[in-house]
């Protein structure tokens, strides 16, 4: 699947805010800024976001489902604004999932959060068929990796434990690295 361009990005959250369906921009957003797997972003619990004092964090901590293990995650100025925006729309209790689902104590389901998302490339005017939740959590990566060339720190921000899956999963090929050659010059 590929990844989001910035235009799409922006083009999908300014959409999401004019027809004021903040929940909606919160989850992408978030989903963008986090790179979480779809199985971990609809499990983030309120508390793992917000300090103390009810604000949103700029740097925070959840457990992956898939490895066991804790990821940091950065959540930026927009992204604030738009997990504002849905918890001030919402009623918040200590506990509780960000994102709740229609039943009491769910969580938004995965299979919800993928129709979501396909609404939203459908919204975009996206071909379906080449996006997916995947895209959402590959988008900053792929732009981190497009204006920074660090790997490294791409791996540890996706919690890959081998440069060699990041390097498979950003779909780099040798293609890239001459052209880093080329941009060389000594």
């Amino acid at each position: 699947m590929k990844p989001l361009l910035m235009r799409e990005v922006q083009a999908i959250s300014t959409r999401l805010h004019s027809k004021e369906e903040w929940r909606d921009l919160a989850l992408f957003r978030l989903g963008i800024d986090s790179m979480l797997r779809a199985s971990d972003l609809v499990r983030v619990y309120l508390d793992e976001v917000i300090d103390h004092n009810g604000k949103i964090m700029s740097r925070c901590e959840v457990m992956m489902k898939k490895t066991g293990k804790p990821v940091k995650l950065a959540i930026g100025q927009e992204t604030k604004a738009a997990l504002e925006l849905w918890i001030a729309a919402r009623p918040t209790f200590a506990g509780e999932w960000l994102f709740p689902g229609r039943e009491p104590g769910d969580h938004l389901s995965e299979v919800q959060y993928r129709r979501l998302a396909k609404g939203w490339f459908d919204m975009a005017g996206l071909d379906v068929r080449f996006y997916s939740t995947h895209s959402i959590r590959r988008t900053k990566p792929a732009e981190m990796y497009r204006q920074t060339h660090n790997i490294d720190a791409v791996r540890r921000l996706l919690g890959h434990h081998d440069v060699h899956v990041t390097s498979k999963y950003l779909g780099i090929q040798d293609e890239d690295a001459l052209d880093l050659v080329d941009k060389v010059k000594i």
